[in-house]
């Protein structure tokens, strides 16, 4: 959930699944692509009793970069990752006691991105000649008025 939408600054529930106690379950997902991407991600709910159950989650992943970094010719490409981490869950449920104990790990190597500024071109020559050059716009107004309600 997003809080704040209307506000400079907000905050993000973030809500993981928790371990289930009615079914034996899980899923694996992998994904393989171009320079050397491999992301996967990984997750097993287990009933140990009924009022027991404990949930596994991991995932994986890194790609290698694919921009030559200029500053440093025989350094790693630019915009690379590598990333891991899991989490463990368990739920005990009994009547007047619930519990629910999770624990997370996990460990990011990333490289940084990258700006590069781009030529204007044909494009930004147009909107110039359309435009002109400088601010678009402006010639603010405040209006300040009292609408006979309300303390002012």
């Amino acid at each position: 959930f997003l809080f704040g939408r209307n506000a400079i600054g907000g905050a993000i529930s973030v809500h993981t699944a928790r371990p289930k106690f009615d079914a034996f379950g899980g899923y694996a997902e992998l994904d393989v692509g171009e320079r050397g991407r491999v992301v996967g991600e990984a997750a097993l709910n287990i009933p140990l009793t009924e009022n027991l159950a404990v949930r596994l989650a991991g995932f994986g992943g890194k790609e290698d970069g694919y921009v030559n970094n200029a500053a440093y010719p025989n350094a790693d490409k630019l915009v690379a990752f590598r990333k891991g981490g899991g989490r463990f869950s368990a739920a005990y449920e009994n009547g007047p006691f619930d519990g629910l104990l999770v624990a997370e790990y996990e460990d990011r190597e990333l490289s940084g991105s990258v700006y590069r500024a781009t030529e204007l071109g044909d494009s930004w020559d147009a909107l110039v000649d359309i435009f002109g050059v400088g601010p678009l716009g402006g010639g603010g107004r405040d209006i300040d008025s009292d609408l006979g309600f309300g303390e002012r």
